[in-house]
């Protein structure tokens, strides 16, 4: 490698750090305890997930309760009137 190319390297390194600890620091994640917020965050994403992929089960069980629950009462109302004879 040449000697500008190693340089160029450095410099774009250099630049690369300083982007990333401006853009931490835009973000308040720039102290002692980012590590501990991101974790947090983390954890506060995944239990949205789950409360989300939860409340898609209980919507799908009731749906199907309901649609139960309605072809059974139909089918008392036409056991007891007689309409099916």
């Amino acid at each position: 490698m040449k000697h500008k190319d190693i340089d160029l390297e450095k410099l774009i390194e250099q630049a690369a750090k300083s982007g990333a600890k401006k853009a931490l620091a835009e973000l308040g994640l720039n102290d002692a305890s980012a590590k501990k917020d991101l974790r947090d965050l983390r954890d506060l994403l995944a239990s949205w997930q789950r409360i989300r992929q939860e409340a898609s089960k209980s919507i799908i069980i009731f749906g199907v309760r309901a649609v139960l629950i309605f072809m059974l009462l139909m089918a008392a109302v036409i056991i007891s009137t007689g309409i099916g004879q």
